[in-house]
């Protein structure tokens, strides 16, 4: 069977930087991602204005090589200082992004499973069985993980709305938070 040098396992704003740094490394490259519709950043999260300013999104767009290019950029309507929302950062990378997605093998499926043998990685999906690739990068970030800790979980779209966190979160309860991306300094800022 055929194996792919790369496989990356979402197709979100992070998959498309990971794709964007293996580009020119890997020939035999493909996303795997059951809709390909912009990320949970973008669609799910997207209202929820990114934590860092619209200058430090675009000089961070802009020092990606492949994406320095002088095309105009939604976050270009925004000023400096300002927060953007995250699927104007998503929109930008997405576009930025069309064309390494065009030069990859594109796989509309969702992996269920995923095991190591000898020197290659089998990666078992929904719908297109095993996919062989002798490196993975898993790029499923804004996908809530649950995690079996015994003890109640509080859902991450109540974690992003304050007003609904205080009905469950009261002074002095112990919480834990997993993470300190994005989404776990919005929690930590939101129980504080």
């Amino acid at each position: 069977s055929d194996c792919y040098d790369l496989v990356i396992v979402g197709a979100g704003v992070s998959g498309m930087l990971v794709l964007d740094a293996f580009q020119p490394k890997s020939q035999e490259n493909a996303v795997v991602d059951p809709t390909f519709s912009g990320s949970d950043l973008g669609v799910k999260w997207g209202p929820i204005k990114s934590n860092t300013s619209a200058k430090q999104v675009r000089d961070a767009l802009r020092s990606v090589p492949r994406f320095a290019s002088d095309a105009s950029l939604e976050l270009d309507a925004y000023r400096d200082a300002e927060h953007v929302p995250l699927h104007v950062f998503a929109s930008d990378v997405g576009r930025l992004a069309a064309p390494l997605l065009d030069a990859a093998e594109c796989i509309i499926d969702k992996i269920v499973k995923i095991e190591h043998k000898e020197s290659e990685f089998i990666l078992y999906s929904a719908d297109h069985g095993e996919i062989y690739s002798r490196r993975i990068v898993l790029c499923t970030g804004a996908t809530p993980k649950m995690l079996d800790i015994s003890r109640p979980t509080i859902p991450l779209e109540i974690a992003f709305e304050p007003v609904r966190l205080k009905r469950i979160v009261k002074p002095g309860d112990c919480i834990t938070i997993f993470g300190c991306s994005h989404s776990g300094i919005l929690a930590i800022k939101n129980a504080h």
